[in-house]
C-alpha cells in the first residue's frame, strides 16, 4: 500500500529550480519509495548496493558515464567522492534541471560535504515519517494507537508488523550504521541508557547538566549525543520565544521525537492502557501533536517557525507559531473535557503577541469557547487553522 507523501510537490518544485536535490530523512522514513513511484523517469541506484558503491568509489567517472541522468543516487553518503564529479557533470550542462536526485540519511557530514560540493547547485528537502494529513482520507485511529505503534510508513502500511520487534531491529540499525562510528567505545552502553532517558523526558525542557550527572559524562558529551539525534532526524528541538521579551524568558529548549510510537517503545510504555492514564501521558500527546504540527512545516518545504515559551515568572505556553506576523498560541492538553483553567496560561501570555490567536488543542468533539479570545478544539482541527499561515 502506497501512502502518497505531502513533500512530493515540492520536489518537483526543487526539480524545476535546480540542477540537483537532497531528499534527507530518517532510515525507513520512505525517501527510496517515494521517488520510485513519483519519479519513474530516472535511473535509480542505491549505493547501499556493494557492487555500485564499490564502482563509485573506486572509479566515479565511470559510474556517472554509466548512470546518466536523470538519475536518482540513493544514500549518497556511501560514496561522497562521487559529489565532485557530479557537480563536473551539473556544471557542463548548467542550465538543464533536475539532472540528479539525491538520497542521505547520515547527516553527521552529508550536508556539509554536498553544501561545499554543490553550492548554487542544490535544492532541499526533508522526508519525515508518515504524517497525520496523509492519512486524512484513511481511517484515522487515535492519537493513543499512534503513539503505541508510530507512523514509520511500514508500520503503518503492515498491520501484521510486530512493532516492538520492528523498533527493535530499527534502534539497532540506526546505532550501528549511523551513530556508532561516532561515539567512544566505552560510551556505547552509555549512550543506550541516554536514549532512553530522553525518551522518558521528552517534551520537557533539555537540560544538559542533569543528564551528565546522570550518566557521569560532560556536558559536552551529551551536547554531541543530541546533535547526532538530531542529525539523524530521530529528535527536534524547539527553541524558547524571547524575541524583543527581555532577559527574564527561559532559554533553554525543549526535545521532542518526530515519532512517538518510537518515545513509547523506548519509554517502556507498551499498552494502551499505559499511554493513555500513565505517567507520561501528557507528554506523550504533548509530543504527538506538536511531531505532527511540525511534520506540517516540513512537508511543504517550510522550515517549521516553532518555539516554546517561559519566563521566569512560570508564565508558559506549549507552542508559539510565528510565520509572516502571524502568531498562533497552543497549549496542549489530554482531556475531553476542557475547562476555562486550562487557558490561563495563554490568556496571560496573549498579551505579550500582537493579535495572536489562542487555541487549546485536546480531545474534545466539538469546539468550545472558553474565554473571549481563547477556544478549545480536537486537536485534528489544527491543520485547517494551519492553512491559514503556510
Amino acid at each position: 500500500m502506497y501512502i502518497k507523501r505531502l513533500l512530493t510537490p515540492f520536489i518537483k518544485q526543487l526539480l524545476d529550480q535546480f540542477p540537483a536535490v537532497l531528499l534527507s530523512g530518517a532510515r525507513q522514513s520512505g525517501k527510496s519509495t517515494l521517488l520510485k513511484k513519483n519519479f519513474p523517469n530516472y535511473t535509480y541506484v542505491t549505493l547501499d548496493d556493494l557492487q555500485a558503491r564499490d564502482t563509485a568509489t573506486r572509479d566515479p567517472k565511470a559510474f556517472l558515464n554509466f548512470y546518466k541522468p536523470p538519475l536518482i543516487v540513493d544514500e549518497i553518503q556511501n560514496a561522497p567522492d562521487l559529489l565532485s564529479y557530479i557537480k563536473i557533470e551539473i556544471d557542463n550542462n548548467r542550465k538543464r534541471k533536475g539532472q540528479y536526485i539525491l538520497t542521505g540519511s547520515q547527516q553527521f557530514t552529508l550536508v556539509a560535504d554536498i553544501h561545499e560540493s554543490l553550492a548554487g547547485r542544490l535544492g532541499m528537502a526533508t522526508l519525515t515519517p508518515i504524517a497525520i494529513e496523509e492519512l486524512r482520507r484513511k481511517k484515522i485511529s487515535t492519537w493513543i494507537d499512534y503513539s503505541l505503534r508510530g507512523l514509520y510508513p511500514e508500520l503503518v502500511a503492515d498491520a501484521k508488523l510486530e512493532s516492538k520487534l520492528w523498533y527493535s531491529a530499527y534502534i539497532e540499525s540506526l546505532l550501528n550504521k549511523d551513530i556508532r562510528d561516532n561515539l567512544k567505545k566505552e560510551h556505547l552502553g552509555t549512550y543506550d541508557r541516554f536514549i532512553k532517558l530522553l525518551a522518558a523526558r521528552c517534551s520537557q525542557e533539555l537540560k544538559y547538566q542533569e543528564f551528565a550527572k546522570e550518566l557521569g559524562v560532560s556536558n559536552l558529551t551529551i551536547q554531541s549525543w543530541i546533535s547526532l539525534l538530531e542529525r539523524s532526524q530521530i529528535i527536534f528541538l524547539l527553541q524558547p520565544y524571547y524575541k524583543n521579551l527581555g532577559k527574564r524568558i527561559v532559554k533553554s529548549p525543549k526535545l521532542y521525537f518526530l515519532d512517538t510510537g518510537l518515545v513509547s517503545y523506548l519509554s517502556g510504555n507498551t499498552t494502551k492502557e499505559i499511554i493513555e492514564n500513565g505517567p507520561m501521558a501528557g507528554a506523550l500527546f504533548e509530543n504527538f501533536v506538536i511531531s505532527e504540527i511540525y511534520k506540517s512545516f516540513c512537508n511543504r518545504g517550510i522550515k517549521p517557525p516553532l518555539y516554546h515559551f517561559r519566563d521566569s515568572q512560570g508564565m508558559e505556553v506549549d507552542l508559539v507559531l510565528e510565520y509572516e506576523n502571524k502568531y498562533l498560541l497552543l497549549e496542549l492538553k489530554m482531556t475531553m473535557t476542557p475547562k476555562k483553567d486550562h487557558a490561563s496560561g495563554l490568556e496571560k501570555v496573549s498579551k505579550l503577541f500582537p493579535a495572536a490567536r489562542s487555541i487549546v488543542l485536546c480531545n474534545v468533539k466539538n469546539k468550545v469557547p472558553l474565554s473571549k479570545e481563547t477556544v478549545a478544539m480536537h486537536w485534528l482541527d489544527i491543520f485547517e487553522i494551519l492553512g491559514e499561515f503556510i
